[in-house]
């Protein structure tokens, strides 16, 4: 009983310590303190618009995922709509091009 309770301790240990890690290298590279990559990555790709080389990332962080979890979708299954990413530095998501209208006379 000791075992199990210590192999779940464990466990939710190396859990946390690989979720900080995830965390915090995300905030190295200009994202939000509490938010993943893999959520990061998920949501550029769901808003349509990811940045160069963000949708081979995600497939190699899905495809990870699925060999070492069998999860189908992993960035895009780990977004945190709730989540506040306005201190994101370093946005994954292209902006809108913006367009002149010219026939406007000034």
């Amino acid at each position: 009983m000791v075992d199990m309770i210590m192999v779940k301790i464990k466990g939710r240990y190396m859990y946390n310590l690989f979720l900080t890690l995830d965390q915090s290298l995300n905030t190295i590279l200009g994202g939000s303190a509490d938010e993943s990559i893999s959520g990061r990555l998920g949501r550029a790709v769901e808003s349509g618009t990811p940045k160069r080389g963000v949708k081979t990332a995600a497939k190699v962080v899905d495809w990870l995922a699925y060999r070492l979890f069998k999860q189908k979708d992993h960035c895009v299954e780990s977004i945190e709509h709730e989540e506040d990413t306005s201190d994101e530095t370093w946005s994954w998501i292209k902006k809108p091009k913006t367009s002149v209208d010219d026939t406007t006379v000034i």
